[in-house]
């Protein structure tokens, strides 16, 4: 399995790899890590969706584009050019109200996906 896994936090990127030990995560921090990976892979099993992708400066990256912040709804709109490549679509991010957006933008398009709430997946204990 395959799963492009796209947050800003370096911890969540951690978790993933943990909970997956057998998948290969391919890890986009940024929007532009994103669009690179779309672009390279031939497939994708899950595409993993956060809303702030911002957050996390500190590392020293910006994700913008033009004069403001990249979202994850930038992000879903550039996956429209992709989706013969991606089976399930899943928003993870804690914001309800961006995953909200994204979920609303891909429905708009007549593309399932579906809200993962951030604390079920990043929990250490998945039967939480």
């Amino acid at each position: 399995m395959r799963i492009l896994f796209l947050d800003d936090n370096p911890a969540r990127h951690a978790l993933m790899d943990k909970r997956h030990p057998d998948a290969e995560v391919v890890h986009a921090y940024t929007i532009d890590d994103y669009r690179d990976a779309l672009v390279k892979y031939d497939h994708f099993d899950v595409v993993s969706l956060d809303h702030d992708l911002n957050d996390f400066t500190e590392l020293g990256y910006f994700s913008y584009v033009g004069d403001s912040e990249a979202t994850g709804v930038d992000a879903c709109g550039y996956l429209m050019k992709f989706l013969n490549k991606v089976g399930e679509i899943i928003i993870h991010s804690s914001n309800g109200t961006g995953a909200r957006n994204m979920m609303d933008f891909l429905n708009s398009k007549g593309v399932s996906n579906h809200w993962a709430q951030s604390w079920r997946i990043f929990n250490d204990n998945p039967e939480d």
